[in-house]
Parts: structure tokens; sequence; C-alpha cells
């Protein structure tokens, strides 16, 4: 997992201070220092004032602002796995922190169904997946997937990808509700990405507090 870049090597450098010459300084260690840096660890508020406070430098000046993407929600999740469409997508700004996918949709979070993985608020992206490609279909297998099948074409359901009994036949395991078998794939998903906590839009907060 990456987390948003920082300037902190940038800065470090221009102090002529070595990864371990900054550990010391803030009572860590290098290898902390060298994930920090390449946004392989969280860069919490903490680390931030800690390591700002060695480079004799403010706070914000180590943060990298990107600018805000805009994401398109386009339904949300609820009632244990049920995905329900939008009649039109609804514009989220944000920021990602990794490239975006302009053939992917976004869905809402309106309830605890995925907790802890996921919270009412958090905004999950789908990736449209070919699922006549037998290694594309492969690395579904075990993960969050959003299925469509030929038996029941007017729902779509999250839950864990596993293999069916033959070529374009799954299952999916639902959580809190009985899994889908050997289901004939129809369309399908899988979720690649989230947004935690994003700032939701008013249209999108009156959905939450429907649930």
């Amino acid at each position: 997992m990456s987390f948003p870049s920082n300037r902190i090597a940038q800065v470090r450098k221009s102090r002529n201070l070595s990864q371990q010459e900054l550990a010391d300084l803030i009572g860590a260690h290098s290898v902390t220092i060298s994930n920090l840096e390449r946004g392989k660890a969280h860069l919490t508020h903490e680390w931030l004032d800690r390591i700002a406070t060695a480079l004799k430098v403010d706070s914000h000046s180590l943060v990298v602002v990107e600018p805000a993407t805009p994401v398109f929600v386009e339904g949300w999740l609820e009632n244990h796995g049920l995905v329900k469409f939008a009649e039109s997508a609804v514009s989220v700004d944000a920021k990602l922190g990794f490239a975006n996918v302009v053939t992917a949709s976004w869905l809402l979070i309106r309830d605890d169904t995925l907790y802890p993985a996921f919270s009412p608020g958090d905004l999950v992206r789908m990736v449209t997946i070919d699922d006549e490609d037998e290694n594309e279909l492969d690395h579904c297998y075990g993960r969050l997937c959003l299925l469509q099948s030929q038996e029941d074409p007017e729902h779509n359901f999250i839950g864990y990808l596993s293999r069916g009994s033959g070529p374009r036949k799954v299952s999916l395991n639902r959580l809190g509700r009985p899994p889908i078998t050997d289901a004939t794939l129809k369309s399908l998903h899988v979720i690649d990405r989230a947004l935690y906590r994003p700032q939701l839009p008013e249209a999108l907060l009156k959905t939450i507090e429907k649930t």
C-alpha cells in the first residue's frame, strides 16, 4: 500500500542530513525514515511534527498538496451487499493519491456491511473485468467484487469471488447473507481502491442519512 508523496527527503538533503542522522534526531529507526519518505508508511501528524521540528521547517512545507480530482459516484452499497445505482452520477472532488481510471465507477458505502474494512461514508472504486479473459479473471478470485449474474440480471451483489464448476461459472461469498453459488457471469467488477471518509456533497450525505 502506498501513501501520498511528501518532501521529507528533499528537505533532509538540503540540510545535509542522512536518513540515519534524521532518525537519531527524532528517536526513530532509519528504516522508518526511508519508509516515510517513500510513502511506504503512513505519515501521521505526530511523525510530521517530529520531523518538521528536527528539520526546523513548518510541517506544511513537508506535505505535497495534490489537486482535487473529480470522481463520479454512480450508486451505493447497502442491505448486506446489494448494490443500487442512482439515476445520475454525483461528482465528488477528492485527493486520490493514485491514478484514476476513466472507465472505473465509484460506489458509496451506506451501511456497515463491509465493516471493519469500510464504514458508512467511504467510497470504493470498481474496475470492469473482461470475464472472458481467464488470466484477468484469475486475479479476481479471493477479492471483493461486484457480480451481476445471468440468472439474476436485475441485481448486483458485492462479495468475495471464488471459482465455480466450469467456464464463466463463479460463486460469491456475501457478508451476512447466503452465498451465491455457481452463477453464470453477466458482468464483473473488482473493488481495487477506496477513499476513506472523503468530504461528500449534500446529495450523498442525505443518502447516508436515509439508512
